[in-house]
């Protein structure tokens, strides 16, 4: 079962990376989801952020009650807000999850929480099979 947060978002990422370049507008993408393993949900004032340590920053501000569900772990899916920016050079406004105690990135085009559960958990099995083999699991974007 999924359950998806209703917090409202404030600011967020642009996905600039502090840079005056222009970025290329979002395309629509096949379905793709990846962990962000180095991606924490992090109190910030009177909210809370993704914060991302590869980018550097936060992603997206956080509502208490939307950050405290997720932190509960359930074992479901909640949504934590969206950022609009590249993931291995296919940029997207990304959707952002957290499902057991991982935040993940959604490509536009995933629908709904059970649709990212589904995804979730077909990643973690080709994790697994990886793993069994040796190797590493790091699907790029199409």
């Amino acid at each position: 079962m999924s359950k998806v947060g209703t917090g409202r978002l404030r600011g967020g990422g642009s996905g600039k990376g502090g840079d005056d370049h222009p970025h290329p507008p979002p395309r629509r993408s096949p379905t793709f989801i990846t962990a962000l393993s180095d991606a924490y949900l992090v109190p910030r004032d009177d909210l809370y952020a993704i914060f991302w340590r590869t980018a550097g920053r936060d992603l997206c501000r956080v509502e208490p009650d939307v950050a405290e569900e997720a932190l509960r772990g359930d074992g479901e899916v909640v949504r934590l807000g969206s950022w609009s920016g590249s993931i291995h050079g296919c940029h997207d406004e990304w959707t952002l999850w957290w499902s057991r105690g991982l935040s993940w990135a959604a490509t536009s085009d995933v629908a709904d929480g059970d649709q990212t559960l589904r995804l979730i958990e077909r990643w973690r099995a080709e994790a697994a099979r990886a793993e069994a083999r040796g190797q590493r699991w790091d699907p790029l974007p199409p």
